[in-house]
């Protein structure tokens, strides 16, 4: 019997403490990326700019785990915190059946 494996894509930042930390905060890169509210980071209108870099991770999530029949994906951890809109999960649902799309005829 084959195991699944689930891979957790995105977490809220509960306090400002963990967004300073954060690879899409604009201190930790190169990217240029906004600077925005930790709690509009997963929003689709106040992202600043944010929901493209988003959805490049997790087509790159997609398409490094195509191989693999058993992998679910959870969108967002504990996404009752921190400003995680329903919208904004809709949309990466979306991204992530459209990226499989492209690997389909792998698995």
């Amino acid at each position: 019997m084959a195991s699944s494996s689930k891979s957790n894509l995105f977490c809220p930042f509960y306090d400002q403490s963990q967004w300073v930390l954060s690879p899409l905060h604009p201190r930790n890169n190169i990217n240029q990326t906004p600077a925005v509210s930790r709690t509009n980071v997963y929003t689709l209108d106040r992202h600043g700019g944010l929901l493209e870099f988003q959805e490049r991770l997790v087509r790159k999530f997609v398409a490094e785990l195509a191989e693999f029949d058993n992998v679910y994906y959870e969108i967002c951890n504990e996404p009752y915190f921190g400003g995680v809109t329903l919208d904004w999960q809709r949309h990466i649902a979306d991204v992530i059946t459209d990226a499989q799309k492209t690997h389909l005829s792998q698995n």
